[in-house]
């Protein structure tokens, strides 16, 4: 793990893009410098890239340094069926970076999850100096009705797992620090750590990851050890390591995402959900258009747990990649309009990694 959260101007690519969008942004806003802007909302993003919200934040940036009278108030609005945890890591990477890049004071910047919405939002507000949020906070229930997904942490190469450019912080101690807050506020909630080691991890090294994450949660942020269950799941890549932090009902007795997953799919098959979104990860090498000849289950269908199945049965077939079955799929539901994305975890052969892209 890396203690530097943000590594945006690591390449030089990066560094270049970043003046470009400081002066294009301070061109656009030039006139509005020489006074004070009214307060209230200043902008919205959305779930976009990492160039764009730099693009916005300088914006942002500018007028606090130029009206020193106003505060920043950066308010996340999520999705029910996305994880609380990246939306906090995002909101809070864009405070890093106003802090670190745009040397604006810590103090004049606050984070305030909102409530969910149908498409992921960041709201940027200038408020007098001590005026309180704009929005209500959203307050969850002390403990979810089923097990919720609050995160997942990628751990490995940088540029593979994480990405070459982003604003959200990603490391593992600032998901359990996130985590460890939601854990608070849910006060009867049990936690679920389930790692996934990368194919050549040595158990003892997810064990180890695994121990001072638990153990981590109990110290730093007074959760409780009976309320903190872990597990070693299935090895999902041959890069990455990942590290799902959940938040579970209080009567759980131990970690079970397939068993969970298995759960999402009898709903979606017998309400009648859509597929939404297929995704395939762990296939570098092979190539996705050799894996979606091969998937039975489309996007656009009604779901079908018996075509996921057979789907599963096709792929197991490629010699490139290990088999796959049930327990190699996640699933996602977003309920209020009977949508279900699936992404399906491959684990490639060494012969498939020696070559060159599987056509």
């Amino acid at each position: 793990m890396h203690s530097n959260p943000i590594k945006v101007v690591r390449h030089a690519i990066a560094a270049a893009l970043c003046s470009g969008i400081l002066i294009f942004a301070a061109g656009s806003i030039a006139h509005r410098q020489d006074r004070p802007i009214a307060d209230g909302k200043f902008d919205e993003i959305g779930n976009v890239s990492a160039e764009d919200a730099m693009a916005r934040l300088d914006m942002f940036a500018i007028q606090l340094n130029s009206n020193q009278g106003l505060q920043g108030f950066i308010i996340g609005h999520n999705r029910s069926d996305y994880d609380g945890g990246w939306l906090l890591r995002e909101a809070y990477g864009y405070v890093d970076y106003l802090v670190n890049k745009r040397g604006i004071d810590a103090s004049r910047i606050k984070v305030v999850e909102g409530e969910t919405r149908r498409e992921i939002g960041f709201e940027l507000w200038l408020l007098p100096t001590g005026a309180v949020s704009p929005v209500i906070a959203r307050v969850p229930e002390p403990e979810p009705t089923s097990p919720q997904r609050f995160d997942v942490i990628s751990l490995g190469d940088e540029g593979q797992c994480v990405g070459e450019l982003f604003l959200n912080l990603y490391s593992l101690e600032d998901g359990l620090r996130f985590f460890g807050q939601a854990l608070r506020q849910q006060s009867r909630a049990k936690a679920w750590i389930v790692i996934h080691p990368r194919v050549r991890e040595p158990v003892a090294t997810a064990r180890r990851t695994i121990d001072a994450s638990r153990n981590s949660l109990i110290k730093d942020s007074g959760i409780s050890s009976e309320r903190v269950l872990t597990a070693i799941g299935p090895r999902y890549s041959s890069i990455c390591t990942y590290v799902n932090l959940w938040i579970v009902p209080s009567s759980s007795v131990r970690p079970d995402e397939a068993a969970y997953y298995s759960q999402l799919m009898d709903e979606a098959e017998k309400t009648e959900y859509t597929v939404r979104r297929v995704e395939f990860t762990g296939n570098t090498y092979t190539r996705d258009n050799i894996l979606r000849r091969r998937f039975v289950q489309q996007e656009g269908d009604v779901f079908l747990k018996k075509a996921l199945e057979r789907s599963l049965k096709n792929l197991s077939k490629l010699r490139v990649i290990y088999p796959v079955t049930l327990s190699d799929v996640e699933v996602r539901l977003e309920r209020e309009e009977k949508l279900m994305d699936c992404t399906i975890y491959f684990r490639e052969r060494p012969r498939a990694r020696r070559g060159s892209k599987v056509q």
